[in-house]
């Protein structure tokens, strides 16, 4: 196997064979009745991965997620992933110190979160984060949010894919070996660890 073969092995790169295979069959839908097909799936995570480029996220740069199991929660992650970004996933249920670890130790640039999981974060201390950004997944972005987003650009999910542009240059997409994913331990011998994923 060549190298130009392997730099394939990777979920952007994967994500545009199957939509260029399978076009507008679905691709997967929820309960609540959002569904998206092959292409619309590669068509989204490209608009808000150039919505992210325009908030400053980069190689290496990390992107927490606090989304329950919705059609978002895959867009963001693919967005993420063609940028060379690191997606981190976070369990729904944390709240306090455990959020305020993954937060603290992941140190993201942009924090999307369910606005009903929004109150999870009262209890977070961001001292020492570089936070540029607040995405609010699910509905709008209330006056009122935790204090660790007081100094933060705060926008709703909707507008911020909305106005994206599908256009231009995005970076070299990342390779087969690059950082991912940083998935957190349970945490129950001690703080969680942060497995880190290509």
């Amino acid at each position: 196997m060549d190298l130009e073969e392997k730099a394939t092995w990777t979920y952007p790169a994967l994500v545009r064979r199957q939509a260029e295979r399978f076009g507008e069959s679905e691709f997967m839908s929820f309960q609540h009745g959002s569904a998206l097909t092959f292409a619309g799936y590669e068509r989204q995570g490209l608009r808000l991965a150039h919505a992210l480029a325009a908030l400053g996220v980069g190689s290496g740069d990390r992107v927490m997620v606090l989304v329950k199991n919705r059609l978002e929660f895959m867009v963001i992650m693919l967005a993420a992933l063609r940028l060379g970004a690191v997606f981190v996933p976070v369990n729904t249920e944390l709240k306090g110190s455990f959020l305020e670890h993954q937060l603290r130790n992941s140190d993201p640039k942009v924090v999307f979160a369910d606005a009903e999981l929004l109150a999870s974060f009262d209890e977070v201390s961001g001292a020492g984060t570089a936070i540029a950004a607040l995405v609010v997944v699910a509905g709008d972005v209330a006056e009122a949010r935790p204090a660790v987003f007081d100094r933060v650009t705060t926008m709703a999910y909707d507008d911020l894919a909305a106005h994206a542009a599908a256009n231009g240059d995005l970076p070299a997409e990342p390779g087969p070996y690059d950082l991912a994913c940083i998935v957190y331990t349970s945490g129950t011998s001690g703080p969680s660890k942060g497995v880190m994923m290509p």
